[in-house]
This record gives C-alpha cells, sequence and structure tokens, in this order.
C-alpha cells in the first residue's frame, strides 16, 4: 500500500454513489485514519461541488473535502495540463481538462491516482503512472 495518493472526482462521487471496489475504499479508509495521505485538486472540488449540491449541504460537503489535502492550482501546472491533454488527444484519448490536471499532478508529485475513469486509467498506463 502507498502513503500518498491523488484522488479525482469519480471517486469521491463512487463512494456516494456506492460503487467504488473493496480496494478503493481501502485506500479511502486508510486517508480517513490518518494512515495515508489523499490530495485532490481545485478542479476535483468544483466537480465535487457540482455533483453534491443536491445531495448534502455545504457543512456536510466541506466535512468530507476536509479530509484531503488540497492543491491550487498555478499559472505553470495549468500550462503543463494543457500539454497532457494535447498529448492525450494526439494518443486518441479523451480527457478533461481535470482528467489532464489529475495525471500532471499524479506524474509531478509520483503518486499513484484513485480513480473509476477508464480513460484515465488508459491514458496514465500509457505514461508509466498507477491507477488503482
Amino acid at each position: 500500500m502507498y502513503s500518498r495518493y491523488l484522488l479525482d472526482s469519480s471517486i469521491l462521487i463512487g463512494f456516494d454513489e456506492n460503487r467504488l471496489l473493496q480496494e478503493h475504499k481501502t485506500v479511502l479508509a486508510s486517508i480517513e485514519k490518518g494512515e495515508a495521505i489523499g490530495f485532490i485538486h481545485t478542479l476535483v472540488v468544483l466537480e465535487y461541488a457540482y455533483f453534491s449540491v443536491k445531495q448534502m449541504s455545504l457543512r456536510e460537503f466541506s466535512k468530507r473535502i476536509s479530509q484531503f489535502y488540497l492543491i491550487d492550482v498555478d499559472l505553470e501546472d495549468a500550462y503543463n495540463a494543457a500539454q497532457v491533454l494535447k498529448e492525450a488527444e494526439k494518443e486518441g484519448i479523451s480527457l478533461s481538462l481535470s482528467d489532464a490536471l489529475t495525471i500532471y499532478y499524479a506524474k509531478k508529485m509520483k503518486v499513484p491516482i484513485v480513480s473509476l475513469k477508464d480513460n484515465i486509467r488508459e491514458y496514465a498506463s500509457k505514461i508509466g503512472l498507477k491507477v488503482i
């Protein structure tokens, strides 16, 4: 098991919809217990907020997000994530901006991605990243 993970919004939404595999649940439990660190970036927060606005109160949303370390996107990271997006497009893989940012940060931080998205898994594996 790793000690640091980068999560995308599909994991947070999948948790709320009870769609996670056991390995995802194990990662989330280790983060909740403080045995591992979970990172999310600001676009993940925005995507999860969009999903959550009809599901829970701001207080519940804040509590759910508070267990993760938030990565603020700066100009250089935004630019580099856009490059990831262009490279994926050249490979014929469709990513969202948030997906590209997730892949960029995982590569930069040398951490595995926790995701339910096949497109993230496909491109990340092509560039040597671990996806759980």
